[in-house]
């Protein structure tokens, strides 16, 4: 009998087989005989006739789970107790696993993504080097083990409806021909590139928009494909719209648009098919499609030939350059070490949050099959098997982790809502896509069954283990065994033990947090403004970028409010500065290596007194160090102390690259912090934007009030010189500081916060449960211990004494896990910095201090116990 038809006739049989026995049972009856022997009984007859019915074992679970429903329904406070407790362990596993598959796990939305890798150029220098289009072409002609391969890049663009409207920033993506074939992906309103259009740089300009900015800027206008938007200062046309679920390659940037490579060069103010055929425009991510039947290492034995080829055939730009294939997942993972590192944080921590409640709720449970003998002993006096009761404990568990599930995809249904609202202080598209999808759910589930069985099956095995003659007369499994006492001591020992970890991680994030909250930045944060440009979202040439930034800076200079102003092509704590390849000049060079990889920043006059960077010899730059004046920079002091120990470092020089013009130092700077505030120091150097201009830049404006009020005035400035140009990332240095160099520290503190709270708060309710519940056992030795003349200290002494031998036995396995757990999570999270003494000290004691205060309650009822009533009720 098929599933379908067993469920849909179920009911009808079964009133088929009472109505059945009726009548034999009537038929006996009106006859006026007893009923034969050999009838049988009636409900082993109806057993009998399901099983040859089939789907017997759906049936029993269909029973189990009604039964378990109203056995938790009896008991509401174990019920609440116990799903609460799951609640927060599940519900901080599905939060974390969200958060893994959104930055990690989640593949890319494109057709049959396993098919999908990624290739990039590897050097000694950068492990994720991008590759020109000639060696696209060289890939696509010389491969075998590709069906396609398409590049892409992530390009700032100055986007308008028309010429009247004041472009705006928005990030788009530069992509090669047949990059939407490639990946499978089919636009929802319009059409793809053709291979035409992506071909030659004199065709009409078209680009094919994301699903958001058709939704947010458009008005999800089903006529906008066929309409044109300004790019640049050109216009282009709408041909496409892309599916809501393609939200580009990267997992955190979301590109408003996709353009054709060939375009480029126009909206950069540099017409022509030069990009198509300069080997040293390294910037295309590729993704190849394997043919079926090819493997990924197929792919790279190929790649590694045809890189050893390119590198003879082009030594001045393929010299040392490799090509790596690598997954989605191997991509993600040996990209971002920093989200690694915070995801096998959460996931440890959230992980031991969950083996704290499953422990909690296996002492729950223990601790109701005491409660529920009589019930168990009956059942297996009239016949049930020990099995059959062992598969109905262990459903109602499934059921109590199911429930737990549920209330725990409420609770990281929350904390997704929470981390998805989460805003940074930047106008790049970044977009946290942390979800409650069917593999975030499919993980919930399966977390929630594991726990059921690491917390039921030992409570079921263990109530189906019983004597049942003992249990019947007493009413009771008897006096608990040395074994299974200490069992429920172990459990809530290792509560404290994971308790203890999660406290430790707790505060050594605290005292991370709190170094970083005094650590000083090397620059100004308050009374400071920031202000983007990038003239050549307009296609400015540089002649028109230098004389823009010229009078940008003296107008700004001149308004009220302000002290000072400066340019700095990058920001700090943002990772958009440039590692310059240097030779110092007379200082000893690492081994093997011809020259040292330094971080480097271009910056305009005035730039240290504005950003309060002191310099602490020599001077800064002015108007006079010109494009045709000698080569100068100011270097910091971490840069003079390693290679120019000992000496003095004005004067000095450095080669830049192996073949560059040499730099004279004038000057040293502080050294501070450039992308986090607990880096080591390291060495770093300026140049003056006169000898080496940038388009995009940043102003720093230093003012004597509140540096919003002179954001107004600003923008009207930029107005009155170019009404068009595009201002971005507009915020005063003390925001930009908060949130986006203190703010993901902070939220990852708090993260750790709630889950040390929950554990602690789980291992108290544990320990507390244990101790009252050996109050109860112990009643009557209790009396007796007092009506021979045991004072009431003693008995309060011999109950803190319990819980306190478990609280010290967990607190000392957790000191010894923490510390090798910590060393791991330090070494894949950079700046978590050594774990302090001080952290090992204060974390045992308060948690003896919170488990000991937990115990004094029961303990107190105990040493109140009155000798003659314990005795009498037993």
């Amino acid at each position: 009998m098929s599933f379908f038809r067993w469920f849909l006739h179920r009911r009808r049989r079964e009133q088929e087989l009472d109505e059945e026995i009726q009548f034999h049972l009537a038929q006996v009856a009106r006859a006026g005989s007893p009923i034969p022997e050999d009838f049988g009984n009636v409900a082993l007859i109806k057993e009998v006739t399901r099983d040859m019915w089939g789907w017997t074992n759906l049936e029993r679970l269909k029973q189990d789970l009604v039964f378990g429903l109203r056995a938790l329904r009896r008991s509401p406070v174990f019920a609440l107790t116990a799903i609460l407790s799951l609640a927060l362990g599940i519900g901080a596993n599905t939060a974390s696993f969200s958060l893994a598959d959104a930055l990690l796990l989640r593949p890319i939305a494109a057709h049959n993504p396993s098919e999908l890798v990624q290739i990039t150029g590897v050097s000694d220098h950068d492990a994720f080097e991008g590759l020109p289009y000639p060696e696209l072409q060289e890939i696509r002609a010389r491969s075998r083990a590709f069906s396609s391969v398409a590049g892409y890049h992530l390009y700032g663009l100055g986007v308008a409806r028309t010429a009247a409207d004041i472009a705006q920033w928005k990030m788009g993506a530069v992509v090669t021909d047949g990059f939407f074939q490639t990946l499978g992906i089919q636009p929802v309103l319009g059409r793809a590139f053709r291979d035409e259009e992506t071909a030659s740089p004199d065709r009409e300009p078209v680009i094919v928009i994301s699903h958001e900015f058709w939704r947010n800027q458009l008005g999800s206008d089903l006529h906008a494909v066929g309409t044109t938007l300004r790019l640049n200062g050109l216009d282009f046309t709408i041909i496409g719209v892309a599916p809501e679920s393609f939200t580009g390659m990267d997992p955190l940037i979301r590109p408003a648009l996709y353009f054709p490579l060939t375009m480029a060069g126009r909206l950069a103010n540099r017409p022509g098919a030069g990009i198509l055929q300069d080997r040293s425009a390294r910037s295309l991510l590729l993704r190849g499609r394997l043919k079926p039947g090819a493997t990924i290492q197929q792919a790279r034995s190929e790649l590694d030939a045809l890189a050893a080829a390119l590198a003879r055939e082009y030594p001045d730009t393929n010299r040392g350059i490799r090509l790596a294939v690598r997954t989605e997942l191997e991509s993600r993972v040996q990209q971002f070490p920093p989200v690694v590192g915070a995801m096998a944080l959460l996931m440890t921590l959230s992980g031991l949050v969950l083996l704290v409640a499953s422990a909690n709720v296996a002492n729950l449970l223990l601790a109701r099959a005491r409660a529920r003998s009589r019930e168990i002993a009956i059942r297996l006096a009239i016949g049930a098997g020990r099995g059959r009761l062992f598969q109905q404990l262990v459903t109602e568990s499934v059921l109590l982790a199911l429930l737990g599930g549920v209330a725990g995809v409420l609770l990281a249904l929350g904390a997704i809502r929470y981390l998805t609202s989460i805003q940074l202080p930047t106008d790049t598209p970044i977009a946290i896509s942390a979800q409650l999808d069917w593999r975030v759910l499919l993980f919930s589930i399966a977390v929630s069954i594991s726990s059921a069985l690491l917390f039921g099956v030992v409570p079921a095995w263990h109530s189906t283990k019983m004597e049942v003659s003992p249990t019947l007369k007493s009413g009771e499994i008897g006096e608990p065994k040395k074994g299974r006492a200490l069992g429920r001591q172990f459990l809530v020992g290792a509560q404290v033990a994971a308790s203890l970890v999660l406290l430790v991680a707790f505060g050594s994030f605290l005292d991370a947090f709190r170094q970083m909250m005094v650590a000083d930045p090397g620059i100004r944060t308050d009374h400071m403004m920031m202000v983007e440009f990038d003239p050549s979202l307009l296609r400015y040439s540089p002649a028109q970028t230098t004389v823009f930034y010229r009078r940008l800076t003296d107008e700004v200079r001149r308004l009220p409010g302000v002290r000072t102003a400066a340019l700095s092509r990058g920001v700090p704590f943002r990772p958009n500065f440039t590692d310059e390849e240097i030779i110092p000049e007379g200082a000893p060079l690492p081994d093997g290596k011809a020259t040292v990889s330094v971080a480097a920043n271009i910056v305009g006059e005035d730039y240290f007194e504005t950003v309060g960077t002191p310099l602490l010899q020599g001077r800064a730059f002015t108007l006079r160090d010109t494009a045709e004046s000698a080569r100068i920079a100011v270097v910091n002091q971490e840069f003079a102390r390693r290679f120019y120990p000992d000496q003095d470092p004005l004067g000095k020089r450095f080669r830049l690259g192996l073949k560059g013009e040499f730099v004279q130092i004038v000057g040293v700077a502080k050294t501070a912090k450039y992308l986090s505030l607990t880096e080591k120091p390291q060495p770093y150097f300026y140049r003056p934007l006169t000898q080496a201009p940038r388009s995009k830049l940043t102003l720093f404006i230093h003012t004597f009030g509140d540096p919003r009020e002179i954001s107004g005035p600003v923008l009207r400035t930029v107005r009155n010189i170019d009404p068009n140009q595009p201002v971005f990332n507009t915020r005063p240095i003390e925001v930009f500081y908060e949130l986006g160099v203190l703010g993901p520290s902070l939220i990852v503190l708090q993260m750790v916060t709630v889950t040390g709270l929950v554990g602690l708060a789980l291992a108290v309710v544990g320990l507390y449960g244990l101790i009252a519940y050996s109050v109860v056992r112990r009643t009557r030795e209790i009396g007796i211990r007092v009506a021979i003349g045991a004072g009431r200290p003693r008995i309060l002494w011999m109950i803190l004494g319990q819980g306190l031998r478990i609280t010290l036995a967990g607190a000392a396995v957790g000191l010894v896990l923490s510390v090798p757990l910590f060393r791991l999570l330090s070494s894949a999270l950079a700046g978590l910095g050594p774990l302090s003494p001080w952290t090992l000290a204060a974390v045992p004691l308060a948690l003896v201090v919170i488990t000991t205060a937990a115990c004094a309650l029961p303990a107190f009822r105990a040493s109140a116990i009155d000798p003659l009533s314990a005795l009498r009720n037993e």
